[in-house]
């Protein structure tokens, strides 16, 4: 998951919408015109993506979708765990970490929380590290809705603020996490194929999502052999997007099984 070196810009604003060609380019317009290089990565994200949606609840007339039961899977499979090895690798703006440290505490109490802690956090991107450092994320309506939806009392994570950005109106709120949960996350650039040696095989959670289909296809079977090593103690969460790569299928093939949306473990031997 090398790239060359991408042009950076000093504001972190519209990182959802930022993706990074091989040309060295780093551009925000979703028609861009890449004249022949290949799109290397997106920095798409957002908070409590759907991809691992599963409990539904009905709100304001409509029927609301949250992670209770991935989140509530993990809490139960590491139950007996002192102490587990949390990884988020293709963090992007830190909104998934931030999606599950906020989670975790609300759907348990804060002892058995804080073993998942702290979050160690990957990306290749250098400017999206620096954007998840600063610690202000750009949202949309949709992601006030879903953070809402997910924790109930949002304020006991987040402050929202109108984003100063006046251009910028399809992100019309800037999110900050407090330092209940900021605390817990520590954002690194690291290569997700070289960083899966850190991972120790027993009592580890894995999320590695939706960036399987950018990488090379010599790169995707050094990392399944090497998620291969893990035992059943450990749990390998990917996305949604990465049905394009085959990569639950091949998660299977090597000896692994679904016990959430997206949410795979060892079989036991």
């Amino acid at each position: 998951m090398k790239i060359s070196p991408v042009n950076y810009s000093p504001l972190c604003f519209k990182s959802k919408v930022r993706s990074v060609y091989s040309d060295g380019q780093a551009q925000w317009q979703e028609n861009y015109i890449s004249n022949g290089a290949t799109k290397l990565y997106s920095n798409y994200t957002i908070f409590f993506r759907e991809d691992l949606n599963d409990v539904s609840l009905r709100k304001r007339g409509k029927v609301r979708y949250t992670w209770d039961n991935f989140l509530k899977t993990a809490i139960e499979h590491f139950k007996d765990a002192p102490m587990v090895n949390t990884f988020d690798f293709g963090c992007s703006d830190g909104s998934e970490a931030y999606s599950l440290i906020s989670g975790l505490i609300k759907n348990s109490n804060s002892n058995e929380a804080k073993k998942f802690f702290p979050v160690m956090a990957y990306d290749i991107d250098e400017y999206i590290i620096s954007c998840a450092k600063n610690g202000e994320i750009e949202a949309t309506y949709n992601d006030i809705d879903t953070i809402q939806d997910n924790l109930e009392n949002y304020r006991l994570y987040f402050q929202k603020a109108r984003n100063k950005e006046k251009s910028l109106n399809i992100f019309p709120y800037v999110i900050m996490p407090n330092d209940t949960i900021k605390r817990y996350v520590r954002f690194n650039v690291g290569d997700f194929c070289e960083k899966l040696d850190n991972v120790p095989k027993s009592n580890s959670l894995v999320l590695c999502r939706n960036f399987w289909p950018y990488m090379k296809m010599e790169d995707r079977e050094i990392a399944l052999n090497k998620l291969q090593n893990l035992d059943s103690s450990s749990l390998v969460v990917i996305g949604g997007y990465d049905d394009k790569a085959m990569i639950e299928e091949k998660l299977i093939a090597r000896g692994f099984i679904k016990v959430a949306p997206c949410t795979f473990k060892k079989q036991d031997v």
